[in-house]
């Protein structure tokens, strides 16, 4: 589990298909110094395993549903990616719970500045509208954002200048994919079976 405050970006190193998937080499930047084999570490907000650590370097590995939910298998030699440890419980949670467990992709479809911070525009298919709430959370490449509203096709999310320096939300411009995970909370209500909340109501009652 994660908190959407992403500690920083690293380059991709090496990108390796195999059988499985595609195994990916990250540069390990000394705030990942601490990072074990079989740690998870959110990598534009996907969920990953630890399956090697070198000197300079770290591996995980996709197996093919990640990458076909996900914007990882368009990934590029040297490119730039968020990238998150796993939450430590006895810390602040800053963001709100992010599992890592990405649930689509969508795409920038307009941006504007305001002030130093940048308003981004991104395109909301009608499948996921009901877990889009003006001032409620969603994770974005792994960032825990606030939405500021939501919109017919579109939903806006706002970047402060902090966001901006330590992420890859700097690199965003118009045509660009990212990674969306919806609040689990949103997920278990809206997802949760008609009768089974009758039965507990039921219960309650």
């Amino acid at each position: 589990m994660f908190t959407g405050l992403v500690e920083g970006f690293t380059e991709v190193i090496a990108l390796h298909p195999n059988l499985e998937g595609l195994k990916l080499t990250l540069r390990k930047k000394p705030f990942l110094d601490d990072l074990k084999i079989g740690d998870s570490l959110a990598v534009n907000g996907v969920c990953l395993t630890i399956i090697e650590i070198m000197a300079d370097t770290c591996c995980v590995e996709l197996v093919s549903e990640t990458l076909r939910v996900t914007t990882l298998s368009n990934l590029s030699l040297e490119q730039t990616v968020n990238v998150e440890r796993a939450l430590v419980a006895q810390g602040r949670i800053g963001g709100h719970f992010v599992l890592g467990h990405v649930d689509t992709k969508t795409t920038i479809i307009g941006m504007d500045t305001e002030g130093s911070a940048k308003t981004v525009k991104f395109l909301a298919h009608q499948d996921f509208l009901p877990y889009l709430v003006p001032k409620g959370q969603i994770a974005i490449d792994g960032m825990s954002l606030t939405i500021m509203g939501v919109y017919e096709n579109y939903f806006t999310v706002s970047l402060i200048p902090h966001t901006q320096k330590i992420t890859i939300a700097a690199d965003y411009q118009v045509g660009i994919e990212v990674n969306l995970e919806f609040d689990i909370l949103a997920k278990y209500v809206l997802n949760r079976p008609a009768s089974r909340l009758n039965g507990y109501n039921e219960i309650a009652g």
